[in-house]
């Protein structure tokens, strides 16, 4: 092959394969099928939670078919956002100040609720597993860790957030952090591990770490909790519960006018300031605060979507774990 013709299919492969791959990156690139408990469990990584949000929103999960769909932005954000996790998990866990799971990949044993320790039997590194937290057969989560101060000996929850050196930057010179929506969700975690593993936990840390340096610029963002702050938390934890099960078996606009009486934000207002997530905009924020309108779209679902109440279309396992009667 002669250099100019070279040249010339050089240019010509590079000149398809950038159309290629500016064309891929532009179109749905990922399906997963969803987990059905992410759908029929209340989960504190959907909190702020809202029960009018997720009955108008259901009939679109189900023509979906139960698939989250993915552009190829979204699918790079949340597979870093997991190697984060997966990361961090191991490198905190493993210095011997993390509270988790800690499972022998050789022979399957777990020592729950500790400090990381080798597989005695095997010799081998056990692997970190998540701390799970259950509440009123409804609520389920997962904690990044619970770390264990050894000074103060107090227990504090942790989560991990990946973001950008532009995000740290900004930060630096006017607070960015915390989010309000991490805020919601990490702080009811504090009352379900005192309930679920019987300590007292101080507060929360929020973790920002720049995917390009996470080992550089972190951002610790802590809060200690109180027992009135604790308490007011449980009360928002019953009444998300009370309003969840409540939505799993409704089918009627009377059912829907409970969750409306009962939605997330008072007002335009208060969802602005409250509520809002840049990532995660409620798609209903500029009609919500219309009752009229609120009802009407409502009554069109229900007449349209044969698949109210959302109960009759979960697993029956699960159904039977909720103990809620259709």
């Amino acid at each position: 092959m002669g250099a100019a013709t070279r040249v010339a299919l050089e240019a010509k492969v590079k000149k398809s394969f950038s159309k290629y791959y500016d064309s891929s990156c532009e179109t749905i690139l990922s399906e997963h099928l969803q987990d059905p408990r992410r759908v029929y469990y209340l989960r504190p990584s959907s909190f702020p939670f809202c029960g009018v949000r997720r009955f108008l929103d259901y009939p679109e999960f189900l023509e979906q078919e139960g698939l989250s769909h993915m552009d190829a932005g979204m699918l790079f954000y949340v597979t870093v956002g997991h190697a984060f996790h997966a990361v961090f998990q191991e490198i905190l866990g493993k210095a011997g100040k993390v509270i988790g799971n800690w499972r022998c990949p050789k022979c399957k044993s777990v020592k729950a609720f500790t400090t990381y320790r080798r597989c005695k039997a095997c010799n081998i590194p056990r692997e970190y597993r998540e701390l799970e937290v259950k509440y009123k057969k409804t609520l389920v989560g997962h904690l990044d860790g619970l770390y264990l101060d050894e000074a103060t000996n107090t227990y504090w929850v942790i989560d991990y957030k990946s973001t950008s050196s532009r995000q740290i930057w900004f930060h630096k010179k006017q607070p960015v952090y915390p989010y309000k929506d991490n805020v919601a969700q990490i702080k009811s975690y504090v009352p379900l591990v005192e309930r679920e593993y019987g300590i007292k936990v101080a507060g929360y840390m929020l973790v920002y770490l720049p995917r390009d340096n996470p080992f550089k610029g972190k951002i610790v963002c802590i809060k200690a909790l109180g027992t009135k702050a604790k308490a007011k938390i449980t009360d928002v934890l019953d009444r998300y519960v009370k309003i969840h099960r409540r939505l799993l078996v409704s089918n009627t606009v009377e059912d829907f006018d409970y969750l409306y009486e009962n939605k997330l934000c008072l007002d335009a207002e208060d969802y602005r300031k409250n509520v809002h997530s840049q990532y995660n905009p409620c798609p209903h924020h500029k009609t919500c605060f219309n009752a009229a309108k609120m009802r009407s779209h409502a009554a069109k679902l229900v007449a349209s979507c044969k698949s109210y109440p959302m109960l009759k279309q979960a697993p029956q396992q699960i159904v039977q774990d909720l103990k809620i009667k259709l």
